[in-house]
């Protein structure tokens, strides 16, 4: 249909692409027309209902959507909190920290590694010194004081292994020798560390002699050089023994190291009678080694 005097294309685009009907009414006909003389009562009714209005100038221009600048936006990965370092010795700071009341474990909510590692390594050590403590879930004693009956059956246990040893009863003596060892090594670690060293060194000298006397030069070998280890002066049995073990062994070159090394830790001792028993068996092991070259 056509406006009175107007072409279609001077009608207004909206009224031509929502087709509002202006109905004229005659006697007995209806004019169902498109007229420009209607387009301001269109227009303000439009404005009224806040309905968008295209000018004539877009009537026939092609529409295209808006991109979706919220779908084509890269999601950004929300960062990790960096470790936690300590700045310096001044400076604090305050972490949410809980502890279970029943197992005195220390926990975080925080999501630091670093920080979670920490409280896991000081809840293995927390119950490793709670398993030697005899009330269960109680403080450990302060470190100074140490377990009366547990050094007790050390002793008795040594003692033991020297009344096995004089009876001839050496794989008896090396039985009680290890149960001894056993104990001293699961002493709490808030004890004295020199304690258990010196138990340790003596122990393994001893279960070393009773090896040799067994002619088991290997085992004796290592556990003289263990208790060399603890304590290398005012040692010299270790030292001995393990320069013996060697020779034994056939090990000459290795044995008079060992026994030129001992010389060496002991002449600082108190022990001089032992030093000399150590260049004594340093002289055998020299002589063996010219045998054997002689041969």
């Amino acid at each position: 249909m056509h406006c009175f005097g107007e072409s279609p294309a001077n009608c207004p685009d909206f009224i031509e692409s929502c087709l509002l009907p202006v109905v004229v009414i005659q006697p007995r006909v209806y004019y169902i027309t498109y007229c420009n003389r209607y387009l301001r009562t269109f227009q303000t009714q439009l404005h009224r209902n806040r309905l968008p209005l295209r000018t004539p100038t877009q009537s026939h221009k092609k529409e295209h959507p808006q991109p979706n600048t919220y779908r084509n936006k890269v999601p950004i990965l929300r960062e990790q909190p960096p470790p936690l370092k300590m700045e310096g010795p001044d400076t604090f700071h305050q972490l949410a920290l809980t502890i279970d009341p029943s197992t005195k474990a220390i926990s975080t909510p925080t999501s630091s590694t670093t920080l979670r590692d920490e409280l896991a390594a000081l809840n293995t050590l927390h119950r490793s010194l709670l398993k030697d403590v005899e009330a269960p879930h109680t403080a450990p004693p302060p470190p100074v004081p140490v377990n009366p009956k547990r050094s007790a059956a050390i002793t008795k246990l040594r003692e033991s292994g020297n009344a096995s040893f004089k009876k001839g009863s050496f794989a008896d003596a090396v039985r009680m020798y290890g149960l001894a060892i056993e104990m001293a090594l699961q002493r709490p670690l808030w004890e004295p560390a020199g304690l258990v060293r010196e138990e340790l060194a003596a122990l393994y000298a001893n279960r070393a002699q009773a090896y040799m006397a067994l002619r088991e030069w290997v085992e004796g070998a290592g556990d003289a050089e263990k208790g060399v280890e603890l304590k290398k002066v005012g040692n010299v049995k270790g030292w001995w023994r393990r320069g013996v073990c060697l020779r034994e062994m056939g090990r000459l070159e290795e044995a008079r190291e060992w026994v030129g090394e001992g010389v060496s830790f002991e002449s600082q001792g108190p022990d001089k009678a032992g030093v000399e028993e150590l260049v004594a068996l340093g002289r055998e092991i020299e002589a063996a080694i010219e045998r054997r070259r002689g041969a």
